[in-house]
């Protein structure tokens, strides 16, 4: 789900921030915890509008796939965050049976 600032803004990671930037984490009730706290380390760096999306939006979707993929303490999350031009895409993936990914046709543009 690429986000993509507004004109005025430009997305720019500090010099230790690499792309992407991964985090791998055991599902189960305490993984929306996880990685809402990787990502106030992590993207600290983002626009307050644009980092408020992405912590929503990433913690409900890894509150999916505790609900809906059925990843327990035993499967693995992963979640990926890249800078692409002027947008961040953040991902989330899960070992659960799901159904078959779909490439993205364009970017989902989130005005702040």
């Amino acid at each position: 789900m690429p986000a993509q600032a507004t004109s005025a803004t430009v997305l720019k990671p500090p010099a230790d921030w690499r792309s992407p930037c991964r985090l791998r984490t055991s599902g189960g009730a305490h993984a929306p915890e996880r990685v809402r706290c990787w990502l106030h380390e992590t993207a600290g760096w983002l626009p307050a509008g644009l980092a408020s999306a992405l912590l929503l939006l990433t913690s409900e979707l890894v509150n999916n796939s505790v609900l809906h993929g059925r990843a327990g303490e035993g499967d693995m999350i992963e979640i990926e965050l890249r800078v692409e031009a002027n947008c961040l895409r953040a991902e989330v993936t899960d070992s659960g049976r799901g159904f078959a990914r779909q490439v993205p046709v364009g970017p989902h543009i989130v005005d702040f």
